[in-house]
């Protein structure tokens, strides 16, 4: 039994890898692509985005596991204090929270 449990921590491990992995990949290239713009930007060239674009990264660490939850109250409930923590980064570093047409989320 428990080599059986062992055996689906690793296969847990290994999908969150593969998630965490795909996802960064992308991140990573979306980064890039701001890089290359801003760079096209400075040489003064219109840029991929048409203006400089400035990353700011908010990290947090969240109590709930992103691919196995059952839950769903719990998971909002995880969402909404993520929301709150990054609207309060956001007017800490007096950074505008604009609104996105067609969505019910008030700022």
């Amino acid at each position: 039994m428990l080599e059986g449990h062992k055996k689906a921590r690793n296969d847990k491990a290994v999908v969150d890898a593969d998630f965490e992995a795909t996802t960064n990949n992308a991140y990573k290239q979306v980064l890039a692509r701001i890089k290359a713009n801003n760079a096209a930007i400075a040489r003064g060239a219109p840029g991929e985005f048409g203006r400089t674009i400035t990353v700011r990264e908010i990290k947090a660490e969240v109590a709930l596991h992103y691919l196995f939850n059952f839950n769903q109250r719990r998971f909002r409930d995880e969402v909404e204090h993520g929301v709150a923590a990054a609207r309060a980064w956001c007017d800490a570093n007096k950074i505008e929270r604009v609104p996105q047409k067609g969505t019910k989320n008030t700022l």
